[in-house]
This record gives structure tokens, C-alpha cells and sequence, in this order.
């Protein structure tokens, strides 16, 4: 019985479902109608960010300061091919996401409901 106490009950900040997507945050796994897509490190940083506030646009230049730990001075489309990998693992159609979606003139934005 002490050591079920110890064990804390997992927290909605660590699961985030949108649609059909869940993120994982303490298995760092990600579920598409409950298969799991495999992602790199970096990947599922990006998606854990952009998960942490869904419909919230973050700029280009926000997204590689908060994943890279520091203040990033190179081209602020570096980003981008990121994004493009994790939209085609993500998406059924990468062409036309419904899940990470770009914020024209600003960055990207994972969808509150897709």
C-alpha cells in the first residue's frame, strides 16, 4: 500500500488528444487512431510545443529558440523541413493539413480541432 501511494496519477498536461492525435508526453509516443507514428527527437519536441497550446501560433523564429534550448540566430526557415517530415507522418494528406497548420505570415499552430 505505501508504494501505490508514492505512484502520482498521470495529469492531463501529459496527453494531449486533438482529433484522433494523442501525444504522450511521459511514453513520448504518438497514437493516429491509435497506431503509432514514429518520430525523431526533435519531431516530437516540435509537436510536444506546439501541443502545449493548441490554436496558438508560434512563430518560426519561437519554435527553434524553445526546441534548440538556445537563442537561434541562423535562417528562421530552417524550421521548415521539420515541419514538412512531421506533417507527413502526422497527416493523411500532407498537402492539405489538418493537424500542424501554417499561420501565414507568422509560423505554425497545431489545430484544436481538426
Amino acid at each position: 500500500m505505501r508504494r501505490t501511494s508514492k505512484i502520482q496519477p498521470e495529469t492531463d498536461n501529459e496527453r494531449v488528444q486533438v482529433g484522433d492525435l494523442v501525444i504522450d508526453k511521459r511514453r513520448h509516443e504518438v497514437l493516429r487512431q491509435g497506431k503509432r507514428i514514429d518520430l525523431t527527437p526533435l519531431e516530437f519536441q516540435i509537436l510536444e510545443l506546439l501541443a502545449s497550446e493548441p490554436g496558438r501560433a508560434w512563430s518560426r523564429n519561437s519554435l527553434l529558440d524553445r526546441v534548440w534550448s538556445t537563442e537561434y540566430e541562423g535562417y528562421q526557415r530552417n524550421i521548415d523541413p521539420h515541419i514538412n517530415r512531421l506533417r507527413k507522418k502526422l497527416e493523411t494528406d500532407p498537402k492539405n493539413p489538418r493537424y500542424v497548420l501554417t499561420v501565414r505570415g507568422v509560423g505554425y499552430k497545431l489545430n484544436e480541432a481538426p
